[in-house]
């Protein structure tokens, strides 16, 4: 309290088990920021084509604790955050639409909100191109894997798919590639999910070159992105890099419908990766005034706020404020 510290609040501090910490931070008065700075779509489909004794197990494991929390937050138990600073306009409209949001606009006196400010910045991804810290270049077909069968989020809500599933989707991958780099004479990376485990890599990507913790790097010198979903679509986006994006039910009904979701906003090329009888890949055209139009249009809203300033001078500009 003496040294007025401003503490940039990590979201699992909000964890029920932090009570004690929250208590501490609210008697010294602690201001507190949250940044978000990736300008991405956090789609979600929690309950998709789910029995009620799943959408009733998931609530009661993943999504009780969160309600718990703000309702202590009502009675000003938990420490809320002063300015969220946010790149994306899809969770800046959300949070601006959102009950506690409404409710503070019209009665000033019950801010019942987690976030008493929202300051909109730009994405981390225009903060590297200013730097100018990877080279642009046109090199690759750069595969961003999206870990379908192995991530938290598609175990969480539809449990481990079927290993038949799995097999298909790993052989329809490569011979994807093996194609693509036939039609484009361009060689093949695959950027791997942080998270993925080293032991199934070389059974799932055999005789291709991968790589782990060097997706922006290789964006940079992608010549075309093939992605499934992944926040990592927004440097691509940004660079206007050519995008090809798979779908198809054989990933689960919560990864298609993100792919598609990515692929309508952005109007993007798609392939549904479990039926290689509709695959067109030679007919695949990458229009420059369509992307200039729809990737135009998500930067505008999602990754360049103001330009020629990194999103780290922006939160510097208004926390020096709020001391």
């Amino acid at each position: 309290k003496k040294n007025k510290l401003i503490l940039f609040y990590n979201h699992f501090l909000k964890d029920l088990k932090y009570f004690s910490i929250n208590r501490s931070l609210l008697k010294f008065n602690i201001k507190s920021f949250y940044v978000s700075s990736l300008g991405y779509n956090p789609l979600s489909f929690d309950y998709v084509n789910t029995s009620y004794i799943k959408k009733i197990a998931y609530f009661l494991k993943y999504r009780l604790s969160y309600y718990i929390f703000r309702f202590l937050l009502l009675f000003n138990l938990f420490l809320k955050i002063d300015i969220h600073f946010e790149a994306s306009d899809y969770v800046v409209k959300s949070i601006k639409n959102s009950l506690s949001f409404k409710i503070k606009n019209k009665f000033k006196s019950l801010d019942i909100s987690y976030y008493k400010k929202i300051i909109k910045i730009n994405s981390k991804h225009y903060d590297e191109m200013l730097m100018k810290k990877y080279p642009i270049k046109k090199e690759y077909i750069v595969f961003i894997d999206g870990m379908p069968f192995d991530h938290v989020d598609v175990l969480r809500r539809e449990g481990s798919l079927i290993k038949e599933k799995r097999s298909l989707y790993y052989k329809n991958i490569k011979k994807l590639f093996l194609q693509l780099s036939k039609i484009y004479k361009k060689k093949v990376i695959i950027c791997l999910h942080p998270k993925y485990e080293k032991n199934k890599i070389r059974k799932d990507f055999e005789g291709f070159v991968w790589k782990l913790k060097q997706t922006e790097k290789y964006i940079a010198k992608s010549f075309m992105v093939v992605v499934l979903e992944s926040s990592s679509i927004v440097q691509a986006i940004l660079l206007k890099k050519k995008i090809l994006t798979i779908h198809g039910r054989i990933i689960g009904e919560h990864g298609d419908k993100r792919c598609l979701a990515y692929a309508k906003d952005l109007g993007l090329n798609k392939i549904d990766i479990g039926n290689i009888d509709s695959w067109e890949l030679k007919k695949i055209k990458f229009n420059k005034n369509k992307i200039d139009k729809y990737y135009g249009n998500y930067i505008k809203k999602n990754i360049v706020t103001k330009s020629k300033i990194t999103s780290s001078e922006q939160i510097i500009q208004a926390l020096s404020k709020l001391v």
